[in-house]
């Protein structure tokens, strides 16, 4: 083997030794998206799912007043249901933080049910304003309240088909991202073969005939095949002319 051979091998081994690296960064870089995106999108579910519950809540504190009992209490509750309900949606919709919680403004697939609870909501919140300002026994709060009660059902809808949309996208986030790690894994075990076999062939190889000529040598058996394979230019000596010496 000579010297521009050596400098080949070697600049090939240091290629692919580079290459498994930076496959193995990429893996950990990945892995760690797969975690972050798992968890901003499940707490994405979590808070489309917790706008039910808020609905719930905002037509029972809306019957309480309605009905005097406890009115100031259950309407600060109700203004409260309102307040994260509203900002929930707002959380959904460009993402941000919530206390420990992480989220990404929401995916183009699940914008056509979010724009359908926003405008729902709109016409519900004016109404549970009112609700919060109005005289029980006027009017106005008897048709609002009316209202809330013909639309809770049908805003619940909403936040169910929103949830719906984003856990069909959580999961085809998730099937991506294992599909990507498989990819990855694959890209792994071909460049460690192609190593392993590179290696042998230009390392392994020449040393076991090197090994073999010293054998034959010991031997005196100078007319061994071992010997003629043996590739000693990178010295400036002849095999043939050694033995022959």
């Amino acid at each position: 083997m000579n010297i521009r051979n050596k400098l080949s091998v070697q600049a090939t081994i240091g290629v692919l030794m580079g290459l498994m690296l930076i496959v193995a960064v990429v893996n950990v870089g990945a892995v760690y998206y797969y975690i972050d995106q798992s968890e901003t999108v499940s707490n994405s579910v979590n808070t489309a799912g917790e706008q039910r519950m808020l609905t719930q809540r905002m037509a029972r504190f809306s019957a309480e007043i309605a009905t005097g009992n406890n009115a100031d209490a259950s309407r600060e509750s109700l203004r409260n249901a309102m307040e994260r309900y509203q900002a929930n949606l707002e959380l959904l919709e460009n993402g941000g933080t919530a206390g420990e919680a992480t989220l990404q403004p929401a995916p183009e697939a699940v914008q056509p049910e979010l724009t359908a609870e926003k405008q729902a909501w709109n016409e519900y919140q004016a109404n549970i304003n009112t609700l919060l300002t109005a005289d029980p026994q006027s009017e106005e709060f008897q048709q609002s309240f009316q209202y809330i009660r013909a639309n809770s059902d049908p805003l619940l809808q909403t936040s169910d088909e929103l949830v719906t949309a984003f856990a069909q996208e959580s999961t085809e986030t998730m099937g991506f991202m294992k599909q990507l790690l498989i990819a990855l894994l694959a890209v792994d075990v071909i460049v460690f073969g192609v190593s392993i076999v590179y290696v042998r062939r230009n390392l392994s190889n020449p040393i076991r005939r090197l090994a073999d000529a010293a054998d034959a040598l010991a031997r005196g058996d100078f007319g061994a095949p071992a010997l003629q394979q043996v590739d000693t230019s990178n010295t400036g000596t002849d095999t043939n002319q050694s033995v022959t010496n």
